[in-house]
């Protein structure tokens, strides 16, 4: 398919823009109307135009990939598995994950709290440290 649309690319380039009138008989072809329509519309600065947007959106949709390859290696996850659903799926289990550390630590320093214990760290500065990361570290 690249060929024809290099192909396409090369005959827009050498072509004169603005609209030009392609005589078509009637007798020639039962669909004259339509294809001098068509002749009209498909001017070289278009075709040119749309052929940029596709090699962009082309790019775009190989650095996606590209980008999803390494989301999935990272997230240590199949390749092969492919589209966003195991990487929302595993996204899922480390926020889950996420918070049940937060939960512990929270019981944790509970606790230690209710008994009184400092002895983790001097002056209960392990309880204190323990809940500026529960808040700072963005506990929901």
């Amino acid at each position: 398919m690249t060929d024809k649309y290099q192909a396409l690319r090369e005959a827009a380039q050498k072509a004169n823009p603005g609209p030009h009138h392609i005589f078509t008989n009637p007798r020639d072809d039962n669909n004259w109307q339509a294809n001098d329509a068509w002749h009209q519309a498909a001017d070289p600065t278009l075709v040119l135009a749309l052929l940029a947007e596709r090699d962009s959106l082309e790019r775009m949709l190989g650095a996606a990939c590209v980008d999803l390859g390494s989301i999935n290696e990272a997230l240590d996850l199949d390749p092969n598995d492919g589209g966003a659903e195991p990487i929302l799926d595993a996204l899922g289990n480390l926020k889950a994950e996420r918070q049940a550390l937060r939960d512990a630590l929270r019981a944790i320093t509970d606790q230690l709290e209710r008994v009184g214990d400092t002895r983790m760290h001097k002056d209960g500065q392990f309880i204190a440290d323990a809940r500026a990361a529960l808040i700072w570290g963005g506990a929901e």
